[in-house]
This record gives C-alpha cells, sequence and structure tokens, in this order.
C-alpha cells in the first residue's frame, strides 16, 4: 500500500514539487539565521537594544522609531556577509 502511494506521488509530481518547497523553506530559513546571528551577536547592536528597550518601556520612544534606530546602526550590505558558512542541517534527496 505504501509502495503504491509512493509510485503515485512520484508520477503526479507531487513527490518533487514538495522537496523543491522543502529546499526553498531551508533556504529562506538558513538566510534568516544567518541575519539574526550577525545581527544579535554584534555588541553594539545588543547594548543599543537594551537603551532602546528601556525608552520603550518608559514610554519615551516607540517601538517603531527605536527599532527603526536600530536597523539604521546595522552595516550596510556590503559587510554582512558571513565570516563562516551555516549550515544548519543536512539536506537529504531522495529521488
Amino acid at each position: 500500500m505504501i509502495d503504491r502511494y509512493f509510485e503515485y506521488v512520484k508520477e503526479t509530481g507531487y513527490f518533487r514539487q514538495k522537496r523543491n518547497e522543502q529546499a526553498k523553506y531551508w533556504m529562506i530559513e538558513t538566510i534568516d539565521e544567518q541575519l539574526r546571528h550577525d545581527f544579535y551577536t554584534r555588541p553594539e547592536i545588543r547594548a543599543l537594544l537594551e537603551q532602546k528597550e528601556l525608552r520603550v518601556l518608559n514610554n519615551e520612544q516607540s517601538s517603531f522609531t527605536a527599532a527603526h534606530e536600530v536597523l539604521s546602526r546595522y552595516p550596510p550590505r556590503e559587510q554582512i556577509i558571513p565570516s563562516r558558512p551555516f549550515y544548519p542541517r543536512p539536506i537529504v534527496y531522495v529521488t
């Protein structure tokens, strides 16, 4: 029964479509994780976040303005290149 289902999803292209969706999902997740890691591990960003958090909690600044100011201190695109490749999980392809 399982073999028939497996053959059916391969013949209809459903299996390949799902694999492609998974590959795209993990590509985006990997990029997001690397950007978050790069952003939040910068000492100057962490210090600024602490300051902005206090200002927001004390109603001295809006959360949107604070976020904009923190993000504006993030390095330009040419400096975002990670120092090491990030591979969160091995990718296994089934054909």
